[in-house]
């Protein structure tokens, strides 16, 4: 971390990195790492949360418990590469846990207005 231990170097701050967390850690600091840890955290225990929401519907289930585990993969992937700066990485993760945070609230009955037929 050097002579910037808090806040870090910035996004060009070193050669090619291919580890994540290491890259996170140089380039925002011990305050960006640790918000990073903190999101990780948090998606992470709503997803086990909405797992528990959602055991009535196979479907639900499904979808969270494939969500887990491909987190927990990409955990283990980022210790050898840069996963969660890939594009094509990313934008399906956002999308699929943006469907996880959201199906919790849609196994509840009166949760969503059924659309009225005109």
């Amino acid at each position: 971390l050097g002579k910037k231990p808090l806040l870090g170097y910035g996004i060009p701050a070193t050669s090619v990195i291919d580890n994540q967390y290491t890259r996170v850690m140089i380039e925002t600091g011990l305050v960006g790492f640790g918000a990073f840890l903190f999101l990780l955290v948090r998606l992470f225990s709503g997803a086990r949360k909405g797992l528990a929401a959602v055991r009535e519907s196979a479907f639900g289930r499904g979808v969270t418990a494939g969500f887990l585990a491909g987190f927990a993969g990409l955990l283990v992937h980022s210790l050898t590469a840069a996963s969660f700066i890939i594009i094509r990485i990313m934008e399906p993760f956002w999308f699929l846990a943006g469907i996880v945070a959201l199906l919790p609230s849609l196994a509840v009955p009166g949760a969503v207005p059924e659309m009225e037929s005109t």
